[in-house]
């Protein structure tokens, strides 16, 4: 541990400069939530402008949980329900302003734009999903597979923009550690040598079928969602989140731990799939008799119905 840069710092940060030609410089830190602020910092100073525009789930800090103190509950379609922003200073209010994906209207005002790429970066391409999409942001941000599991996340942004952080202070000794730069330098080699953004991805695609097929064989209606490699689903019924607790409660039983959502692992393969359906099989057959009613859904739990979002139960 040290607050001195190590050399694996300044090699894994000419990677992702290589990885991203449109930037010049990064910034790393060890959490998702502490990327974003970093990059909601930077941008600031450079802008000189102190509203921000938002879309999806970008953590916990107070600069984003201020949404909530404008009208309500404005975050709840960017996939967290229900926050509260008490311990969040009222006085960030309409500082924030989510807008919804792919509603063109509500972005007419906005000119720049930073990708939160902590969770959907290296899980469709080698780098960021953006370049899918013919974008190139003033800065982006990567973590979750990064680093296979260390905590690792950066920041990565064009000179222009990265500058403006000369003129504030960001900063925390942990994040010159070098622990996560060495896991991220490993774990970078090995995804370009293997592709596993396309194993993932496959492997999501099979667990979504598999879903439909499970839902269609039991004349069950499912919504599915989410890139593949990050897929989720949810049953299209007033029962929805018994159902999702019931899923829980009776594959832990079978040796899963299992919801309704799937994050592709390179380590997933066939026979695990295999073996999940055929366990899930049996759930969505109580499921099923519960929605010709001939089950009672609260007969079959045996706790409490799980919640939606991050809420927590201590």
């Amino acid at each position: 541990m040290s607050t001195l840069n190590c050399p694996e710092e300044v090699y894994l940060a000419e990677k992702l400069i290589a990885m991203n030609p449109w930037a010049d410089m990064v910034r790393f830190a060890r959490s998702g939530g502490e990327a974003n602020s970093i990059a909601i910092r930077i941008a600031r100073a450079a802008s000189g402008r102190d509203k921000v525009a938002i879309c999806g789930y970008h953590g916990w800090h107070d600069w984003y949980l201020s949404a909530n103190h404008n009208d309500g509950d404005e975050l709840s379609g960017h996939l967290l329900p229900g926050l509260s922003p008490n311990g969040v200073p009222k006085n960030l209010k309409d500082t924030v302003y989510p807008f919804n994906y792919n509603n063109y209207e509500e972005l007419l005002s906005i000119v720049e734009i930073i990708f939160d790429e902590c969770t959907s970066g290296f899980r469709e391409t080698f780098g960021g999903i953006y370049q899918k999409y013919g974008v190139e942001p003033d800065m982006a941000m990567y973590g979750k597979t990064i680093g296979n599991g260390y905590a690792l996340t950066a920041v990565v942004g064009t000179r222009a923009v990265m500058e403006a952080t000369q003129n504030t202070f960001i900063s925390s000794t942990f994040w010159t550690e070098r622990i996560g730069p060495t896991a991220a330098l490993a774990t970078l080699k090995v995804m370009e040598r293997v592709k596993s953004w396309e194993t993932i991805t496959e492997m999501g695609n099979k667990m979504r079928n598999g879903w439909q097929k499970l839902a269609d064989a039991h004349h069950l209606t499912i919504s599915i969602s989410g890139i593949p490699a990050l897929s989720t689903y949810s049953f299209v019924s007033n029962d929805a989140m018994a159902y999702k607790t019931l899923i829980t409660q009776e594959m832990l039983k079978k040796g899963f731990l299992a919801s309704t959502n799937f994050y592709a692992s390179t380590a997933h393969n066939d026979a695990n799939l295999e073996l999940y359906f055929e366990a899930l099989d049996y759930v969505y057959q109580l499921i099923a008799q519960c929605e010709k009613g001939n089950l009672q859904i609260e007969n079959l739990l045996k706790g409490p119905i799980c919640h939606g979002g991050f809420k927590r139960l201590n």
